[in-house]
């Protein structure tokens, strides 16, 4: 089910709600999928189901799927996925991403992708459906099973920083130097290749603004605060 959609911060014994998608880019979302349905979700390509309690993609190569209304600037996104089969699906996680059509295969639209398999894990920036740039990778050796992963970007220019992180251990921290950041912001979601017609699973599924995002909130809930008194 999803589970909240507005962001609490916590001041001198009150917990004011702020909303859901701030005018600074903040979108708060979080879904385990136990409910049965994808209220909340829009798929952008390939077919997507709940199966009660994951998120199943369809047996497309390709397929994508975001939270509807989520767009923002620097956020945070983490999300159990499972890796199965030889070799493995790849778990994809997205910020800042397109939703309209862009081209034949809407799987590579703009946007920041970071990718996780058994064996490499990777984060790039797809400029558009034919260029795709990778910014770093590195060599992993992941269970065929439940995994963690976490995604953030922030920053902007560039400065635009993007990390990643699997059960907690940090993989990836670089900079996108490439002159073509996506300075203004995007869509949060979940994508999927699928190798030899193998499905990916997804659970637990989050995304907050980053901690510096959600301190500049917190001061401007305060100085509502202030207001009023």
């Amino acid at each position: 089910m999803i589970r909240w959609f507005t962001a609490g911060v916590y001041l001198f014994g009150l917990t004011l709600l702020l909303p859901a998608t701030s005018a600074s880019g903040a979108f708060v979302f979080s879904d385990d999928f136990n409910d049965g349905d994808l209220v909340g979700w829009e798929a952008k390509q390939g077919d997507w189901s709940n199966t009660g309690n994951l998120l199943l993609s369809s047996w497309d190569n390709y397929g994508v799927m975001y939270a509807a209304d989520s767009f923002g600037l620097d956020q945070i996104v983490e999300v159990d996925a499972r890796l199965s089969g030889s070799p493995s699906k790849s778990a994809h996680l997205r910020l800042r991403n397109g939703t309209a059509p862009y081209g034949g295969n809407r799987y590579f639209d703009h946007g920041y992708f970071a990718g996780v398999s058994e064996t490499i894990a990777w984060i790039y920036n797809a400029v558009n459906p034919g260029d795709q740039r990778f910014l770093g990778s590195v060599d992993v050796s992941l269970t065929q099973d439940w995994h963690r992963v976490k995604f953030s970007v922030t920053g902007q220019g560039d400065r635009t920083r993007l990390q990643l992180w699997v059960d907690g251990d940090p993989l990836l921290d670089v900079f996108d130097t490439t002159g073509v950041q996506h300075d203004d912001g995007g869509y949060v979601g979940l994508g999927s290749s699928n190798h030899l017609n193998r499905r990916i699973e997804y659970d637990n599924f989050s995304t907050v603004p980053e901690p510096t995002t959600m301190g500049l909130l917190a001061a401007g809930a305060l100085a509502m605060l202030r207001r009023r008194r």
